[in-house]
């Protein structure tokens, strides 16, 4: 294979570099590189990417074959059809050196990648022995680890190491490769801060591989009523959340910082903020997506309550404790009308007269309907251990 002589091609844009008055890092600048980058091609270490090579040779005066024949050539002097063959031969070279060089790197992300997803396979398999059902574990976040594997995958393996030229020269806010349309409000692509974008993407799917199964034990042993409110919400703000927000974070910092060398690292500082923000965003939802009930004793969460003159009702995720009510039947035969609805837990309900007599009590009440006669002003009290479904009241 035909390949350029690294040392004489960087003798040649040394020379070149330093007709035009341009410093290693001016240079660099305008290629949107780093002055290491420059300084390597110069001493013959590495040559440039296909991709640079037509803004190279407009910034230093000269055509893209005399840039690969390392020497000026005559205006009037012809090209043969063997000199345009070598030409060409020269850039096919230089193109597959290029996907060498990043081979090994895509090889070590992919290996990365696989080792997370064995970690998070290991995590859901001690689940099951615990007691999780595999359902139960693949409808809380089987569609997160998926989505995780098929990013990382594509950020890994067969993401772009560079965008056009194109992209550095206009604000460009969308990115098309394949299936994958990214469109990010604010932000502009470029290859300043492609690589960050790109990095905090694979770190996003071998973390979420890695923490979504403790995640999940956590989140079901210990604020269970958390959970069953906000599942969907909380698993939709980490992927979504998760993913955005490091890439609008780092994106919109490097969009014209200058290049640093690959591969690309977010500093410590940069993902402490993004991890607040993501922190903040899942404590939000849960928020705005939990009721706490506004009376009685206990614990509520995804606590919906509506209460009228003559209804009382409540759908929620966690009921632990007791609410009440009073009724007043104004000392006429009244019938209350009862529904409950039960999914997990236990449920009971107890009505007491204003003397404290006890006019109905159960315990352990399954999903049912049910009257109660009353003929005075009652209290209704609604006991819940660990219950999630709802209850309806209508007299």
């Amino acid at each position: 294979m035909f390949e350029i002589d690294k040392a004489k091609f960087g003798a040649f844009v040394a020379q070149l570099r330093k007709e035009k008055g341009l410093m290693q890092k001016e240079l660099a600048e305008k290629l949107y590189v780093s002055d290491k980058a420059v300084s390597k091609w110069e001493r013959g270490l590495s040559i440039p990417d296909v991709t640079l090579l037509v803004p190279l040779a407009e910034i230093l005066g000269i055509t893209v074959t005399e840039l690969l024949e390392c020497r000026r050539l005559p205006k009037d002097e012809p090209m043969d059809s063997q000199q345009t063959e070598e030409i060409v031969k020269k850039v096919i070279g230089l193109s597959e050196e290029e996907q060498r060089k990043y081979r090994p790197d895509r090889l070590k992300r992919g290996l990365r990648l696989l080792l997370c997803a064995a970690v998070g396979a290991l995590q859901i398999w001690i689940l099951s022995m615990l007691g999780y059902s595999l359902e139960e574990i693949s409808a809380s976040i089987g569609t997160m680890m998926l989505l995780m594997i098929f990013f990382g995958l594509y950020f890994c393996i067969f993401t772009k190491e560079k965008l056009p030229r194109y992209y550095d020269e206009n604000r460009i806010s969308s990115f098309s490769d394949g299936f994958l349309r990214m469109n990010i409000p604010g932000v502009y692509f470029n290859n300043r801060n492609w690589p960050y974008i790109v990095r905090a993407g694979q770190l996003w799917a071998m973390v979420g591989l890695v923490v979504s199964p403790a995640f999940f034990f956590v989140m079901t042993r210990f604020l269970p009523g958390v959970w069953n409110a906000a599942a969907v919400y909380i698993i939709l703000t980490l992927v979504l959340g998760g993913l955005f927000i490091p890439m609008t974070v780092v994106a919109r910092k490097y969009e014209y910082a200058p290049d640093s060398p690959r591969p690309a690292h977010v500093n410590r500082k940069d993902w402490i903020w993004i991890c607040g923000c993501v922190i903040a965003v899942v404590i939000l939802v849960v928020i705005l997506r939990t009721g706490v009930a506004p009376s009685g004793s206990g614990f509520q969460m995804g606590w919906v309550e509506s209460n009228t003159r003559d209804h009382w009702s409540a759908t929620y995720a966690f009921h632990d404790g007791y609410q009440q009510r009073t009724i007043n039947a104004d000392g006429e035969p009244t019938v209350l009308e009862v529904e409950i609805v039960s999914s997990s837990g236990e449920i009971g309900m107890t009505v007491t007269d204003e003397n404290g007599n006890v006019i109905f009590d159960q315990q352990g009440i399954e999903t049912s309907s049910f009257e109660i006669e009353i003929h005075s002003k009652v209290t209704v009290k609604i006991i819940g251990e660990e219950h999630k479904g709802s209850f309806s009241l209508a007299w």
